[in-house]
């Protein structure tokens, strides 16, 4: 399924601004971004956030993503799919893991607003929501606690 949005484009000519009219929009055609547009965004915005392990099957080992489910753990529910929503409007959800040692609120709050920049400056669609499902902890292995630095 793919959103899409029309592009508009301002006319302003010297005849529409002498004769006091407002500009016009026209419309150049329209744009169709496949709701796996969203969902990659969406999981490489959470990979790159602090305090997440993984999103769905994916986890990150070192700068590899490696994938144990055909699911990646982000739904996107489009205007088709929810008439609650505009025509440019989209919801976002996600089934996260947290590395342990770290706040859970305060990672999800970060996910939830690095999530909705992200797909907003890079689509100009709307994102209405962005629900974060908690789906358990992880071990941090190889991953520093938070503050601590590395004197060696």
């Amino acid at each position: 399924m793919s959103k899409e949005m029309k592009l508009m484009s301002k006319s302003d000519t010297n005849a529409d601004a002498d004769a006091g009219k407002s500009d016009e929009l026209d419309v150049l055609g329209t744009i169709k971004c496949n709701n796996s547009v969203f969902k990659e965004i969406a999981g490489y915005t959470a990979m790159q956030t602090l305090g997440i392990a993984g999103v769905g099957g994916r986890y990150a080992i070192g700068a590899t993503l490696t994938f144990g489910e055909k699911d990646p753990g982000v739904e996107v529910i489009t205007p088709q799919d929810d008439k609650k929503l505009k025509e440019n409007e989209i919801s976002i959800t996600l089934d996260v893991e947290i590395f342990f040692g770290y706040n859970i609120y305060d990672v999800c709050s970060d996910l939830q607003h690095k999530i909705k920049n992200e797909i907003q400056n890079t689509t100009s669609y709307v994102v209405r929501e962005v629900n974060v499902n908690v789906q358990g902890l992880k071990p941090r292995e190889a991953v520093d606690a938070p503050g601590e630095v590395d004197n060696a």
